[in-house]
């Protein structure tokens, strides 16, 4: 059977289309996957799986099969219901070639993964859109400013996580983050009542930083840490403070710089000021371990944050060794 399998297997792929699988493609904001299957509607949900893996999504489908006998034989139809509207816009995708060659579909479907205003604009501009309220933490962000000002309207945008991936969802639309646009969820936010100072804002791997802390009035700070990819990490939780506070206090510990990629990373500090004590505890606690899977919780943060007196501010860590 197995050396049956190999002789059969050759053949099949000699048999395909010249096209299939050589379709050029020069954008890189477009991802191109291809389905082969007897039955069309099957070699379409195969194009569109393999492009949702390359988006590393997980795509969650389901099938129905109904078959009606004619004349001793059995025609059989699938419908595939592809539950995707919380995972990516298919509004971004086009099929793009297909035939049939010998009894078999050959499908070719394109995905546009463009800059996200312009998707925004694409899929919402035809829509009735009205004013809403945003998260207090979002609606000051580079992305979400540029959002607005492309629409002309003010909607009230998520982020979601998905399998390590962040998406901007809006309604019934999503589209998956670069870093890029993660980086422009990032911004330094000033509080007239609070100093919020770092020694610096650009580091390397091993160096200490430290924050220098002021305030108008007595209460409780806690500072959290927010890495590249939305790791979310406890540095500070509810430290009573007068006016001042300097943290690290040099004399029982230091605070290094990590990077353990081989690449420069920005990070974004936040620091919290709450007349009395909050609880934290959804979120883990940094120590001399990397945060793991569980702390990807930047969609929890800002939405704990929505009510709360926060500052932030930007950090650039150089590549790691």
């Amino acid at each position: 059977m197995h050396l049956l399998f190999l002789l059969v297997l050759p053949l099949f792929l000699f048999a395909k289309p010249i096209w299939f699988y050589n379709i050029k493609n020069d954008n890189k904001n477009e991802i191109i996957g291809y389905g082969v299957s007897k039955d069309l509607y099957e070699a379409k949900k195969y194009a569109i799986d393999e492009i949702a893996k390359s988006l590393y999504l997980e795509l969650k489908s389901s099938t129905k099969i109904s078959k009606k006998e004619e004349k001793n034989q059995f025609n059989k139809k699938v419908e595939t219901n592809i539950n995707i509207s919380t995972i990516t816009n298919l509004n971004n995708i086009q099929f793009i070639k297909i035939e049939e060659h010998e009894h078999t579909w050959y499908v070719a479907a394109k995905y546009k993964n463009s800059l996200i205003q312009n998707l925004v604009k694409e899929n919402l501009l035809d829509k009735e859109l009205t004013n809403s309220k945003q998260n207090n933490y979002l609606k000051n962000t580079p992305l979400i400013k540029l959002l607005n000002e492309s629409l002309g309207k003010n909607l009230n945008y998520e982020i979601v996580n998905k399998n390590k991936k962040w998406y901007l969802k809006y309604d019934d639309f999503i589209n998956i983050l670069t870093q890029d646009d993660f980086y422009n969820l990032f911004y330094n936010q000033k509080n007239e009542n609070i100093k919020f100072k770092l020694n610096k804002k650009s580091f390397e791997e091993g160096e200490l930083i430290s924050f220098e802390i002021d305030t108008k009035e007595e209460g409780f700070i806690s500072i959290i840490n927010i890495e590249h990819d939305g790791k979310i990490g406890l540095l500070l939780s509810n430290e009573y403070v007068t006016s001042h506070l300097s943290y690290p206090n040099h004399n029982s510990f230091n605070l290094k710089i990590a990077n353990p990629y081989n690449y420069p990373i920005k990070e974004e500090y936040l620091l919290l000021f709450s007349k009395n004590k909050i609880d934290l505890s959804e979120f883990e606690i940094i120590n001399e371990k990397l945060l793991d899977e569980n702390s990807f919780k930047f969609d929890k943060l800002i939405k704990f944050i929505d009510d709360k007196t926060f500052l932030t501010s930007i950090i650039n860590i150089s590549k790691g060794y």
